[in-house]
């Protein structure tokens, strides 16, 4: 599994700094989609737009301010004929944001 920037969050505490726009409201969800599809136990279309809905609920029902617009350009979801190029094009777009990710961290630790 891969570790994540969020990993220190939970349902509760991710609130307070996506309010508060340290958390991009809308990189979040678009990553646990990234999450979801690269899972060994593969989810239908159908399933992961279940979740992502539920995921905004969820933020609306707690005062996250959500473009729909903003989050349906923003948020990536696997197209409905989820083929194999299509669960592994937003795979590996997970994969590179994570190198990304990592290379920013090593970075910062060698300019510090």
């Amino acid at each position: 599994m891969h570790k994540s920037e969020y990993r220190n969050y939970n349902i509760e505490t991710i609130l307070a700094p996506l309010t508060e726009g340290k958390v991009n409201v809308y990189t979040l969800p678009d990553k646990f989609v990234g999450y979801l599809v690269d899972r060994k136990t593969k989810f239908s279309y159908q399933s992961i737009a279940v979740y992502i809905a539920g995921v905004k609920s969820y933020l609306e029902f707690n005062d996250v301010d959500i473009s729909s617009t903003k989050f349906r350009k923003k948020v990536t979801l696997p197209s409905k004929q989820m083929g194999a190029s299509a669960i592994e094009e937003i795979s590996n777009k997970w994969k590179w944001s994570q190198m990304a990710m990592k290379v920013r961290e090593v970075y910062q630790e060698i300019i510090r």
